[in-house]
């Protein structure tokens, strides 16, 4: 499969790679590269028309950046994606990595917070891609530090430094890389910090065709056996509001099942119940399209 890597292609002059780095910054890189899990291309991710889109217009433009660059234009190269949890942030920026040849690094700004080194994670990332170039800098929870002072969110030392080291390292990064933060709660981000992004995503629960949406996840050699009741089929794509990695969760299951049997034969009638049993969860914990629990049960 590694010959189909690298989608697009764009030419990388002055890539260095992990074993021309220092020991130190080997360290760095171990710490913080994300290693693609299988194959997985911007094609084969649920995505709306809209996101579709803009991606391929921010795709083109890296492809032609000396053409744009002799005309003093820069490519795009900053992406701000938001919505619920599991609706596809984090795999779509893996696919685009994965597509153009670009080393992952990611920073959890949470946890690098939690355990008091934000500021550090920050800038050993910026440093780290600097170095290598072509790498897509990923934050998630980028909210817990980029965030409006209206909001009323507990300020820190902590977190103003962190702020303003980003704001730093994101005017020093490297021209070749490309930097994508995540957000679940958009209107709490900085404006200034908003308006440093070339693209802005939007990411929602995908409004797909059961079928279409388990097929992008069932592989050969499985295949969907059709033998689901139409009208239970009918029942379930009314209620469906299931996030991308609960579809993805349920195909997997369904194709372990077929493994267990004997046969590579996918029961679509089997993800049918799957996802019938996901939706009375749903409905019985009261869990919202964040995937914040607020029922009676969980408060107790």
């Amino acid at each position: 499969m590694a010959a189909d890597k690298g989608r697009y292609i764009i030419d990388k002059p002055g890539r260095k790679f992990p074993d021309e780095l220092s020991a130190d910054m080997r360290e760095v890189y171990n710490q913080l590269i994300m290693p693609p899990k299988g194959v997985i291309h911007l094609d084969d991710v649920i995505l709306s028309d809209e996101n579709r889109r803009k991606l391929q217009q921010f795709v083109t433009e890296l492809q032609h950046a000396d053409q744009l660059r002799r005309h003093g234009l820069e490519p795009m190269s900053r992406i701000l994606s938001y919505g619920a949890s599991g609706t596809g942030k984090t795999l779509t920026a893996k696919a685009l990595a994965y597509d153009l040849d670009y080393t992952m690094l990611m920073v959890d700004i949470s946890q690098a917070l939690a355990q008091g080194k934000a500021s550090e994670s920050i800038a050993k990332v910026f440093k780290l891609a600097n170095e290598l170039k072509y790498c897509l800098i990923f934050f998630d929870e980028v909210d817990a530090i980029a965030w409006n002072r209206d909001a009323t969110v507990a300020d820190t030392g902590d977190i103003r430094r962190a702020t303003n080291s980003l704001f730093q390292y994101m005017d020093q990064m490297d021209d070749t890389n490309l930097f994508i933060a995540c957000t679940n709660m958009l209107p709490r981000l900085d404006a200034a910090f908003e308006r440093r992004f070339d693209l802005k995503l939007e990411f929602n629960r995908p409004e797909l065709h059961i079928r279409e949406a388990v097929s992008r996840f069932i592989r050969p050699p499985f295949k969907l056996r059709d033998d689901a009741n139409p009208v239970t089929e009918s029942i379930v794509q009314k209620r469906m509001k299931l996030s991308y990695y609960e579809i993805e969760g349920i195909a997997k299951r369904a194709m372990k099942r077929a493994v267990l049997s004997g046969t590579t034969e996918v029961s679509l009638a089997g993800i049918y119940e799957d996802f019938k049993l996901a939706l009375r969860i749903k409905d019985r914990f009261n869990i919202d399209d964040t995937g914040d629990p607020r029922g009676t049960m969980l408060r107790r």
